[in-house]
């Protein structure tokens, strides 16, 4: 075998491997994932040990990352989701935002930085982490909380403006003219167009007729990812805002959710790619911009929170929900990270100013977990030093603001309710079928799920909505998952579920699972579920008769039906999607 091939083989391998036993070294002591990456990128890189001699490979695996990254963004655009966000909370998210990135631009500018600097300074710190906030708050049980609901308010708000700002920023350039201008509008013309046409030839014809194969919809779907990936080299183009408009043609595709899942698995291998390449761009501790450190801790520590807290004063917070949500925020996010890469490779930013974001958006999401575990702490520190209750007593006198009663918060007491595991399209159709029917009232009914959107949705309509994994025993007990009358899970994961049959009484408590395989079906049963369901045999509206049957104790067919409607709905909706030009 070729020595160049062996050495990259090697390379690769042991990358690989070091990733992934720094990734769970980082699950097991509670720390995100990507932070183990970065390491594992620090140490292989010249930094420390100087591994890599040809980064190559690791720089083109990473622009796929990327490039899978925003092709899962702009698939799973969805602006309806600002129509869930309470007007207060969106105020709130919005003066943070504004109030982060102007004085953000103002003191990068005072300073030295350039135009395109500071407008990147200003986006990358401005957002925060939405998975790594909503794990910790899962982890203390405040998910649904007001404190919860505030914070998921203000991390959706923020992801959909990064959404808008992540294409523009990475077609900017160091210099303007308007041949430059007609350049970029030409090449932007011909994604554009490219994109249309695979809308048209690919995903209303071919895919239409391989949809019985989910594994050639799923080969079409990635290509099409590459397709782009591949047209934006040609034309020199931002592979980002390429994948991200052709990732757009997939938002209204009827089969999305079944294919984005897989696609996302190998995402996540890419991505991995990503942090390790960021890694390996930390040239030293040494190598830090002084000047930009004290800039990001002046607005990471002073000006993102106070902002909050006292936006938040005014709309009739409490001290501890304010000061919670305030200080809840501090840290980076992914998007910065990518931001950090794209200002990199363009020559906008140099390796002290990559260094000392890096380092700042790698050491706040370490610090993250503990902040929100001992905020009742720092606050109370924080008072006897800087006086918060009275300095917020005088703002309300001044400014006459008067605590909302109505906002505290709603205590749940759980006996004889229904728990829904999985707020998919199954798990979905299963609650607005029991909400339609009025086969039970809303406060008996529970729903678990880890993707923040769905959550959202649910507890804005007054349902008891968590969001955090199913097999989180905290959470298993905070839902009185031993008191339920009836628990749906439609997680096919059987480990998981294992979790959830541990924590009750099959003898008490009435278990419906799905399932994918007969093999676990037959586990389940054997574990003393009631009614099994296998998507391939049996279809999803026998879980909801059998969901209606064992509520009123007799067959009925008012879900059959509510299901019948909803799945019409669902599909004219799709047709009309499809109808359009």
């Amino acid at each position: 075998m070729d020595s160049n091939i062996v050495n990259i083989l090697i390379e690769l391998s042991s990358v690989i491997l070091l990733a992934a036993s720094f990734a769970y070294l980082s699950y097991k002591i509670k720390q995100p994932i990507i932070l183990g990456f970065v390491i594992v990128g620090f140490l292989l890189g010249p930094a420390v040990f100087h591994m890599i001699t040809d980064p190559s490979i690791i720089v083109a695996l990473s622009e796929i990352g990327i490039a899978l990254l925003i092709y899962v963004v702009g698939a799973e655009l969805d602006f309806n989701k600002l129509k869930a966000i309470k007007k207060n909370i969106l105020l709130i998210g919005l003066v943070q935002v504004v109030i982060t990135f102007v004085i953000t631009f103002i003191l990068t500018k005072l300073f030295g930085f350039n135009l395109l600097q500071s407008l990147f300074l200003g986006t990358i710190l401005c957002i925060s982490s939405t998975e790594l906030i909503m794990k910790c708050l899962s982890d203390q049980k405040l998910a649904t909380s007001l404190k919860g609901r505030i914070l998921l308010g203000i991390l959706l708000l923020q992801d959909v403006i990064i959404i808008i700002f992540l294409p523009i920023l990475t077609t900017s350039t160091g210099s303007f003219s308007f041949m430059l201008v007609v350049n970029l509008v030409y090449k932007l013309a011909i994604i554009i167009v490219s994109a249309l046409l695979v809308n048209f030839l690919v995903f209303k014809t071919t895919i239409r007729l391989a949809s019985k194969n989910e594994e050639v919809v799923f080969l079409i779907i990635l290509a099409s990812c590459f397709g782009f990936i591949l047209l934006a080299t040609i034309l020199d183009f931002s592979i980002i805002i390429a994948t991200f408009i052709g990732g757009l043609i997939l938002a209204n595709y009827p089969y999305k959710l079944e294919i984005m899942d897989r696609i996302k698995e190998i995402k996540a291998f890419f991505s991995m790619f990503f942090f390790i390449l960021l890694g390996m761009q930390i040239t030293g501790f040494a190598n830090i911009d002084i000047t930009l450190l004290i800039i990001i801790a002046v607005v990471a520590i002073l000006i993102k929170p106070i902002s909050i807290y006292l936006t938040s004063l005014f709309f009739k917070y409490d001290d501890d929900t304010s000061f919670f949500v305030s200080t809840s925020l501090f840290q980076g996010n992914i998007f910065g990270l990518v931001l950090v890469q794209v200002a990199t490779v363009q020559g906008i930013f140099n390796t002290s100013v990559s260094n000392t974001l890096i380092l700042f958006i790698a050491l706040t999401m370490i610090l993250t977990p503990y902040v929100i575990n001992y905020n009742r702490e720092i606050k109370t520190v924080s008072n006897k030093i800087f006086f918060i209750d009275k300095i917020s007593d005088l703002i309300r006198k001044i400014f006459r603001i008067k605590l909302d009663k109505k906002q505290i918060e709603k205590k749940y007491r759980l006996k004889d309710h229904i728990i829904i595991f999985g707020a998919g399209r199954m798990g979905t159709s299963i609650a607005e079928a029991l909400i339609r029917g009025n086969i039970i009232s809303l406060d008996k009914i529970v729903i678990v799920d880890n993707d923040p959107e769905p959550i959202l949705d649910f507890i804005n309509k007054g349902i008891y909505a968590l969001c955090g994994h199913a097999d989180n025993t905290e959470i298993l007990d905070d839902i009185s998952i031993n008191k339920a009358k009836l628990i749906i899970t439609t997680i096919p994961n059987m480990q998981v579920n294992k979790v959830i049959f541990s924590k009750t009484d099959p003898k008490k408590t009435d278990i419906l699972v799905r399932a994918h395989f007969i093999e676990d079906a037959k586990e389940y049963y054997n574990l003393g579920a009631k009614y099994v369901v296998v998507p391939s045999i049996l279809a999803s509206n026998q879980i909801i008769t059998e969901v209606c049957n064992v509520i009123e104790g007799k067959e009925s067919n008012i879900f059959t039906d509510l299901y019948k409607d909803y799945l019409a709905r669902k599909i004219r909706s799709q047709e009309d999607e499809q109808s359009k030009p």
